[in-house]
């Protein structure tokens, strides 16, 4: 369940097996007897008892209707704060709220694909960067169910016979690990393909900063931080020192392919 993961990854300092059990039985009750699901929804079934006793009552399933009836009460106050807080954080944010407390979306990521339009998420200001990290990944997983569902409905041939899509993320490193995972592990089988520029990949958890080269089909690098530098220099067959003192525009790059294509260039002013 994406939402619970990236919620999870946004709070993992404060983090328990119970938070998300809660937290999954209420999106469950919500989806189940009162869809479309929103963050508003979500939250009021903690806070709201007569809201949340009118769902169990039409709730057809047993195993969440025992959860709520005989298991949740038993928790501490604590924890029904712990949930609900976190909920309210994001609630609290004008911006957030017009886009995961709506029952009805007026993005459709999939016909904008198909119709090969474009979509810009703009996340560069306003927001703190754990939050950022959050939006960033819900989005990111939108862009792979609707990336999934083109396998589901298109056979190979088909799939490759058609356009391309392009996925460019900037600030890569203010979006989650889990994210970026998913995203280099899955949405080239897709047809789609990614771009990803950071400016460092020290905010990468380790596992991902050893996938990267490898995932990677194509890499370019300024001069860089000496922990970047370090991860790609086997790639380019030079010294971490010779990247990380590159001269400003100079780049290293690196393709993949039956000969690997690697080397030293410049980059100029674009001529309009």
């Amino acid at each position: 369940m994406s939402f619970i993961s990236a919620l999870k990854n946004l709070y993992d300092y404060a983090w328990g097996d119970r938070l998300e059990t809660i937290l999954r039985n209420a999106i469950n009750l919500v989806v189940e007897c009162d869809p479309p699901c929103t963050l508003g929804k979500i939250a009021r079934v903690l806070a709201d008892n007569k809201y949340r006793d009118m769902l169990i009552k039409g709730s057809g399933d047993k195993e969440v209707e025992y959860y709520w009836n005989s298991v949740y009460p038993n928790y501490a106050r604590e924890a029904f704060t712990a949930v609900y807080n976190k909920l309210d954080k994001l609630l609290s944010i004008s911006s957030v709220r017009k886009t995961f407390n709506v029952e009805e979306s007026n993005l459709d990521i999939e016909e904008a694909i198909e119709s090969n339009k474009i979509i810009i998420v703009d996340l560069a200001s306003g927001f703190t960067d754990d939050i950022t990290r959050f939006l960033g990944s819900i989005f990111l997983h939108l862009a792979y169910i609707t990336a999934r569902r083109r396998i589901d409905r298109y056979d190979t041939a088909e799939l490759q016979s058609m356009h391309k899509y392009y996925l460019y993320i900037d600030e890569a490193q203010l979006i989650s690990t889990f994210a970026i995972r998913e995203v280099l592990n899955a949405l080239r089988k897709f047809n789609m393909h990614v771009t990803l520029v950071t400016q460092s990949i020290n905010a990468f958890d380790k596992q991902v900063q050893r996938e990267l080269p490898a995932l990677a089909r194509t890499v370019i690098c300024f001069r860089s931080d000496p922990d970047t530098a370090e991860v790609f220099a086997h790639l380019f067959q030079v010294k971490p020192e010779q990247i990380y003192t590159l001269p400003l525009h100079y780049f290293y790059f690196y393709s993949q392919g039956e000969q690997a294509v690697r080397g030293l260039a410049k980059s100029y002013p674009l001529i309009l």
